[in-house]
């Protein structure tokens, strides 16, 4: 199994997340190129005019864009057939030693763990989340969020799907779109509030939707308008919904809950009890401090001292 951050294909999320950050702008050229001007002077001129409008782009940025810290009011609005949810705290961020950052550590470390039987798809995803996450701090950055929380979905094609609370202001978080990479959000006639902006493999390789002024997804590149009606269409037993039962685990830097048939690919650990999720193919997964559960109970390789001091590791 990959170990920390070393396997391949979340990085393909990673590096188009940089190439399209604060240094990147659509037509490919870095924020203060020349553009190549064979007259010196024009040349001289047009990095000028680049540089005031980055400046003032950065200024902007700084002026933030809504609240800080908001939370998910709730995660009922997770369609019922994913097969991934992973909420992400990120009071503190990714700071080195942080609450977080020990967490992704063991997060990575239990995907590199052949007893814990996880999809290798869901093991791939763990190891590379503190990439993703410090690519998503880019964007979040560029656009002047600063939310408390990050979700993470994938829906049964595995397509990630990133969302964080967001009440700012639609015309504001539109034109920031428009500034940074030349991408306009359209009402979605079929879904009022909704707006949807189409990405560009030039520019910004996701498309982004505005839910109102409540979320922001950022979505495989050309998507945005299947990713809406799945949302929406999404079939299942409401009385399921893996967003009401990741919440219903205790607070942590990072919780997680699998289903679906991916989970039958390997066998539940012996050594824990996945319960009633069993039948329904769920497993829940939450990273603390004091070490790392599965399915509710303490996985051995992170279970606490006796002493009660912090998680040993082999």
């Amino acid at each position: 199994m990959a170990g920390r951050g070393s396997s391949r294909g979340p990085l393909v999320l990673v590096c188009a997340l940089l190439l399209a950050g604060p240094g990147c702008r659509r037509d490919g050229r870095s924020a203060h190129a020349d553009g190549g001007q064979e007259d010196g002077r024009a040349a001289g001129q047009d990095a000028g005019a680049e540089e005031g409008a980055d400046a003032a782009d950065e200024a902007e940025v700084r002026a933030g864009c809504g609240s800080e810290g908001l939370r998910f009011e709730d995660l009922a609005w997770v369609p019922v057939d994913a097969r991934l949810v992973t909420l992400v705290e990120l009071e503190g961020g990714l700071a080195e030693g942080g609450a977080l950052d020990r967490a992704l550590a063991r997060l990575a470390e239990l995907a590199d763990d052949d007893a814990a039987a996880l999809p290798v798809l869901a093991s791939m995803d763990y190891a590379n989340l503190e990439l993703q996450l410090g690519a998503m701090a880019t964007t979040l950055a560029v656009l002047g969020h600063s939310p408390a929380q990050l979700v993470e979905i994938q829906g049964p094609s595995g397509a990630p799907i990133w969302a964080w609370p967001s009440d700012c202001a639609i015309d504001r978080l539109a034109a920031r779109l428009l500034s940074r990479w030349q991408l306009s959000l359209r009402l979605d006639l079929e879904h009022p509030g909704v707006r949807v902006g189409a990405g560009d493999p030039a520019g910004f390789p996701f498309d982004v939707i505005a839910i109102g002024e409540r979320r922001v997804l950022l979505v495989g590149l050309g998507q945005g308008d299947a990713v809406v009606r799945w949302l929406d269409r999404a079939e299942g037993d409401p009385d399921a919904a893996p967003g009401a039962t990741l919440l219903e685990l205790e607070h942590a830097p990072i919780r997680s809950l699998l289903q679906g048939e991916w989970l039958l690919a390997g066998a539940a650990p012996a050594s824990t009890s996945m319960g009633e999720g069993a039948a329904h193919h769920v497993r829940t997964i939450r990273i603390a401090s004091e070490g790392v559960e599965i399915d509710g109970a303490p996985w051995p390789r992170f279970a606490p001292t006796s002493e009660g001091g912090t998680p040993r590791s082999p």
